[in-house]
């Protein structure tokens, strides 16, 4: 399972957080600075694709969730969170290669929710291992975000939440990366320039001596 159960672990981070509150707020600073720019103008404010690339110290894990988002009826929300994940340490933030002796899996989530003006709840319902390279994925918590949108920012503030101790109340910030896809009515009364090829006609023989 690649959320391990390391108790002290999380028992140190708590105790470091509570000390210093600072180091709280540099990880979000640090999660912020990896992700690409907004998305702007996408009008709705929710739906689209929004982006995390976290570390997680007190498991000494790095996932990229991506989560997609889509409006249903009323406040209903749905979509999927695909989550890539490995093992390393604060400067392992990019993917280890597959011939790598580091444990590295994916996973795909269909998801719903929903939405009470900015704050938002999105909620993991199955996972399916979408490894790339090493063994399969034998177990998976499934991932529960739940905070309020920054429309300045265009970030999604989150804690995750899954069936663990230690992954209750995680700070996890996603940035909206992509709006969403609007569809285009190809049924329309606007005037078509069709543009016909012309008739095919065989080429001339040529009849003995140059003659045509």
């Amino acid at each position: 399972m690649p959320r391990v159960r390391l108790a002290i672990l999380l028992a140190t981070l708590t105790l470091g957080l509570l000390l210093d509150p600072a180091l709280g707020r540099a990880t979000i600073e640090e999660q912020r600075a990896r992700l690409p720019p907004p998305a702007t103008e996408c009008g709705d404010p929710v739906s689209g694709q929004w982006r995390a690339h976290v570390f997680y110290r007190h498991v000494m894990q790095w996932y990229v969730f991506v989560l997609d988002i889509e409006r249903g009826e009323g406040e209903l929300l749905s979509g999927s969170i695909h989550a890539e994940f490995w093992n390393g340490g604060e400067n392992d933030q990019q993917a280890p290669l597959c011939d790598s002796w580091v444990h590295r899996g994916a996973v795909l989530e269909p998801a719903s929710g929903e939405a009470k003006g900015l704050a938002i709840r999105f909620d993991a319902t199955s996972w399916t291992d979408e490894r790339a390279c090493g063994v399969a994925t034998s177990g998976y918590l499934l991932d529960r975000f739940s905070g309020t949108i920054d429309p300045e920012r265009m970030e999604f503030q989150s804690l995750l939440n899954a069936d663990a101790p230690e992954w209750r109340d995680v700070p996890t910030v996603f940035r909206r990366v992509r709006c969403p896809e609007v569809a285009v009515d190809d049924d329309t009364n606007d005037p078509k320039i069709v543009v016909r090829p012309p008739p095919y006609e065989p080429p001339e023989r040529e009849q003995g001596c140059g003659f045509r």
